[in-house]
C-alpha cells in the first residue's frame, strides 16, 4: 500500500495538468446554460486557480510542463532504441545465437531420451518387416526406377510432405526428402506413391471448369 500511496503522489501532478481544462470547460459551461446561474460567479477551481489567476492579472491557465517521454534502452549495452523490442540489433543477434543454442541443446537430449529411442526402434523394426516381406515380382511391370524418376517423382512436387508421410508411414521429415528428390524409398511404397499422385491429379481436374466457365 505504502508504493502505490507514492506512485499516486508522483504522478498527480500529472493527471491535474491533463483533467484541469475539461474542469474549467464543464464549469463555465454548466453556469452559461443554466438560467438559474445568472450572474453567479463560479468560485476558483482547485485545479487550474484560473479566478484567482485572472483577478490577479495573471495567466488564466498553468503553463504546460512537457511530459517525461521514456526512452526505451537496449537490455544488454543500454543503447536507446526505436522499436519495442528488448535489444538493440547487434545485441539480438547474440541473444538470438544463444536462443538457438538452447533450443538444439533441448531437441538434442529429447533425441536421445529412452523414449525417442524406443520410437525409432518400433519403426525400423516394422519397415524391416514390410521389406522382409515385399515380394519384388509382385510388383507392376511398368514400375521401374526409371518410371519412378520420370514419371513420379516429378508429380510428388506437387503435394505436402505430411500427406506422403501418411500414405507410407514416414517421418514428416523424411517424407520431405522424398518429395524434393533427396531420397528415393524403398521400391515396395513407389505404387502407394503413384496412387496418391495420381489421386490428386484427378482431384485438380475435377475442380478445374471445363471450356473456362465456372463450375
Amino acid at each position: 500500500m505504502g508504493e502505490f500511496a507514492v506512485t499516486l503522489s508522483e504522478r498527480a501532478p500529472r493527471w491535474r495538468q491533463a483533467i484541469a481544462p475539461w474542469s474549467n470547460g464543464s464549469r463555465g459551461r454548466f453556469g452559461k446554460d443554466s438560467p438559474k446561474m445568472a450572474g453567479y460567479r463560479a468560485p476558483a477551481n482547485r485545479l487550474t486557480q484560473s479566478r484567482k489567476r485572472i483577478a490577479q492579472r495573471g495567466a488564466p491557465t498553468a503553463p504546460s510542463q512537457a511530459l517525461t517521454v521514456l526512452q526505451n534502452l537496449c537490455r544488454t549495452c543500454g543503447a536507446p532504441i526505436m522499436h519495442k523490442g528488448i535489444y538493440c540489433r547487434i545485441c539480438n543477434a547474440e541473444a538470438s545465437k544463444e536462443i538457438f543454442a538452447k533450443a538444439c541443446d533441448i531437441g538434442r537430449k529429447a533425441s536421445l531420451s529412452g523414449k525417442a529411442q524406443a520410437k525409432r526402434t518400433a519403426t525400423q523394426r516394422r519397415n524391416a518387416r514390410a521389406q522382409h516381406g515385399w515380394i519384388a515380382a509382385n510388383q507392376p511391370a511398368w514400375l521401374t526406377q526409371e518410371a519412378y524418376v520420370t514419371r513420379i517423382l516429378p508429380r510428388l512436387a506437387e503435394l505436402t510432405a505430411s500427406a506422403i508421410a501418411e500414405a507410407i508411414q514416414v517421418s514428416v521429415g523424411y517424407a520431405d526428402s522424398i518429395r524434393k528428390g533427396k531420397v528415393h524409398p524403398h521400391a515396395r511404397v513407389w505404387e502407394k506413391l503413384a496412387e496418391l499422385a495420381a489421386s490428386r491429379r484427378i482431384n485438380e481436374q475435377s475442380r478445374t471448369p471445363k471450356n473456362g466457365g465456372s463450375s
